[in-house]
């Protein structure tokens, strides 16, 4: 064994502590420069969704960061405590009452009515009007942000709960808020895959998503971040492939599929199988975004036709992306 005097240990050591240091220095300067890039983006999102045109007109269907949220109880809890985060990011630059109403108009809630009484507060929307019905009360994200807005602007812990859904059985959604209001009182998730992909498939083929696209993808963002990422994208892959044993025409269903979806499509018919290409707008060219709707797209082709499903993603100057999902021949 070969003698190594002490100094040389010595400083060996003294240089190993110092490479320990320089990549700890390193992994944090790369950890904040994506917290800083996160940040970038979701303010961004902020500023999107507070330019909406008022005299454009959204009219809320069930988005797929809805499905999403609602699959469990676990889910909700989740989607009303990130609504809340977010929320008060919104809320500590841009406080004002006005303010959310922007952003519910944006999240396609129409005109709200705004009643402040002494022991609580109704905010109600009658812009929503489908005939598609999950079941049980289903905008968690929204009640989050609400009481974020609430609990910002009064300096006191606010709940809000949905009372009322046009997706359960009224025709209006209303939200109550109030120092004592509990809103996980009546968290239902149908935890099913055929009740997820038969919501999947009615809302896509009627198109009813109506909400601004900086709106959509700001609700999506809890979902776009590990660890629930992995989890999601999973979800969405077998959300797809069970939608393929519902509707095997995909010349007309993965087109509707990505326009549900925010996108823009082409599909072209190979001599065996498909090739499907997919515009990202900038306000979508999300990289947990690209991941969790093309592997809805990829589950849904490969089940259909029967076949593996190759993906290629490429961003242009402008950050924007394109993505090619193929069927193997």
């Amino acid at each position: 064994m070969a003698h190594v005097s002490k100094s040389k240990r010595s400083k060996r050591k003294s240089m190993a502590k110092s490479g320990s240091a320089s990549t700890a220095r390193k992994g944090n300067a790369r950890t904040a420069v994506q917290e800083s890039v996160a940040l970038s983006r979701e303010l961004w999102l902020v500023k999107s969704v507070l330019n909406i045109n008022e005299e454009e007109r959204y009219e809320r269907g069930m988005g797929l960061q809805d499905i999403i949220y609602n699959f469990t109880p676990e889910m909700q809890r989740l989607a009303y405590n990130s609504g809340f985060a977010y929320g008060e990011l919104v809320a500590n630059r841009f406080p004002s009452v006005s303010t959310l109403e922007r952003i519910l108009l944006a999240a396609g809630f129409g005109k709200v009515l705004y009643y402040p009484f002494e022991t609580h507060a109704i905010i109600t929307s009658k812009s929503m009007h489908t005939p598609l019905k999950l079941g049980h009360n289903a905008h968690y994200f929204e009640s989050g942000l609400i009481s974020s807005f609430m609990s910002t602007h009064l300096h006191s812990k606010i709940e809000v709960a949905e009372k009322h859904c046009a997706l359960n059985t009224s025709n209006f959604c209303q939200f109550v808020a109030s120092p004592n209001e509990n809103p996980f009182s009546s968290m239902l998730g149908y935890e099913d895959l055929n009740s997820a992909t038969r919501l999947l498939h009615e809302y896509s083929t009627q198109r009813t998503g109506g909400m601004s696209e900086p709106y959509y993808a700001f609700s999506l963002l809890p979902i776009l971040q590990e660890p629930l990422l992995g989890e999601a994208v999973k979800l969405a892959y077998l959300l797809g492939k069970r939608l393929g044993e519902i509707e095997a025409d995909a010349s007309k269903q993965a087109s509707l599929l990505a326009l549900y979806m925010g996108l823009d499509s082409k599909l072209e018919i190979k001599r065996r199988g498909v090739k499907l290409l997919v515009n990202y707008p900038h306000s979508l060219s999300i990289s947990g975004y690209i991941d969790l709707s093309s592997a809805l797209l990829r589950g849904y082709l490969s089940n259909v036709y029967k076949s593996r499903c190759i993906i290629e993603r490429k961003a242009n100057a402008k950050g924007t992306y394109k993505v090619k999902i193929e069927t193997e021949s």
